[in-house]
């Protein structure tokens, strides 16, 4: 070596001076899978560093065309996804076929390499195949007001419920008596696979099944029987504003196709005191605790109610009303109805009086009661409520009362009151021989609805004919 001693080297360096770092992606479930739709999921993991990630996404395929999807591969759908930073990510696919099983990877690309996460399955649900009442028809209604709402859901095979259904559900009624129609919002677009229908009506009274269809999916099994009748109508209602205590008894403003008996006083109750207005009613209640003795005492006021002549009495109600009770008048009261004359059966709560003034009782109920339901004119309903536990004295007042002072009605009964059906027979033909036998068919045919089971007695007769 010559010189001075001094090397002088001379490096020329390559690269980015940064450490290589290898990306990486998982895959994730699918969610939210149903019929066309599902969400992919995937992890960004790692971001490549020398060569830099420029890319994500996934790629999917029919698993039955391609069990192993990459990019560019057969069958195989590419979706990308902004790059962002790492973490989850994820894609809502559309359009899928039902009941298919699909199989996709997540994938990270650096330019040069496509990085994917294992491959994954999901498969997407079957459409719906029938209508089914996830909430049943109700089994009574009113002319011309909704039915208690109710839904129909559509529903896949296994009975779930296909929230992608979106076809219109329309009802259609069978008559099973009667002959009205189903009015309303008859026709509803499910939401969510579900139709709700809260708008439904019949038009007329009788008996009737409802069905959902959809023209495209197997309807609905026909519901029960839903028994459809008239809104109650005031039977009976009187006014006590012109009357007087001891004084004889409102007439009633009454339906025209009932009979409905005067206010009568019992055997106990006299009008020997005081004269008060707005008041119907009297003294000598009985001072017994026992509701049965002061019943058989007479302590009571009465009316009777009936059907008039080819109609049918039900009784739906006794509205709300007021009553007076003096301090020295019976403490408690109890409502009784008899049919036909027979024994009394309490209805409605035992009532409890205050001891001077007015009392307001809410409504009762009757049309739970069977014995008050379908009653033919032969039938008459005797209502009575009886007052008692006066005290030590008999001098005390229980009266009907008009709060008001007006002429609206005090005290009313409330029911339906329809025509009786009558029903027309008629055969096909009278006559037959052993030579020239005959299928002779019976037909009726009723001007009302028809309910409960119906007996036709027959009679054959003719020479050598034995009746079987």
């Amino acid at each position: 070596v010559s010189g001075t001693g001094v090397v002088s080297v001379t490096n020329a360096p390559t690269g980015t001076g940064t450490t290589p770092v290898t990306q990486a992606v998982t895959s994730s479930a699918a969610s939210s899978v149903v019929n066309t739709t599902a969400t992919l999921n995937g992890v960004y993991n790692t971001a490549g560093a020398c060569p830099t990630t420029i890319e994500k996404g996934f790629v999917y395929s029919v698993k039955a065309l391609n069990d192993n999807p990459i990019v560019d591969g057969d069958d195989v759908i590419k979706r990308t996804v902004a790059l962002g930073s790492t973490g989850a990510y994820a894609v809502a696919l559309t359009g899928l076929t039902p009941s298919t099983q699909y199989t996709f990877k997540a994938y990270v690309y650096n330019g040069a390499t496509y990085t994917y996460g294992a491959a994954t399955d999901f498969t997407t649900l079957a459409v719906a195949s029938k209508l089914v009442f996830s909430v049943a028809p109700p089994t009574s209604g009113t002319v011309s007001t909704n039915l208690t709402s109710f839904t129909v859901q559509a529903q896949r095979p296994n009975n779930t419920v296909d929230t992608e259904y979106n076809t219109a559900i329309a009802l259609t009624r069978t008559i099973v008596s009667g002959a009205a129609s189903l009015t309303g919002t008859t026709t509803v677009t499910p939401t969510s696979g579900v139709a709700t229908f809260t708008a439904v009506q019949f038009n007329g009274t009788g008996v009737y099944k409802i069905s959902a269809g959809s023209g495209v999916l197997t309807a609905t099994p026909a519901s029960a029987n839903i028994t459809v009748t008239s809104a109650p109508v005031s039977l009976a209602a009187w006014n006590f504003s012109a009357t007087m205590m001891n004084g004889a008894p409102p007439t009633p403003v009454t339906n025209a196709n009932v009979t409905v008996g005067a206010l009568t006083r019992g055997s106990a109750v006299t009008t020997s005191g005081t004269n008060y207005t707005r008041e119907w009613g009297g003294y000598g209640w009985s001072t017994s605790t026992n509701l049965t003795t002061a019943a058989n005492a007479g302590s009571f006021l009465s009316f009777t109610i009936k059907a008039n002549a080819n109609y049918l009495l039900s009784l739906n109600n006794i509205p709300a009303y007021d009553f007076y009770s003096s301090n020295t008048g019976p403490g408690s009261g109890q409502w009784q109805y008899s049919i036909n004359g027979g024994a009394f059966t309490n209805v409605g709560a035992t009532l409890t009086f205050a001891s001077s003034g007015v009392n307001s009782f809410n409504a009762i109920d009757l049309s739970s009661v069977a014995a008050l339901q379908d009653l033919p004119s032969t039938t008459t309903v005797t209502f009575r409520i009886v007052g008692y536990d006066s005290g030590s004295t008999t001098s005390g007042t229980f009266a009907f009362y008009d709060s008001t002072g007006s002429t609206a009605a005090d005290f009313s009964v409330v029911g339906n009151i329809v025509a009786t059906p009558v029903v027309n027979l008629s055969v096909s033909s009278n006559t037959a021989s052993e030579a020239s036998p005959e299928i002779i068919t019976v037909t009726a045919t009723a001007n009302a609805p028809v309910s409960g089971a119906q007996t036709v007695n027959v009679s054959v007769s003719g020479t050598n004919i034995t009746a079987g």
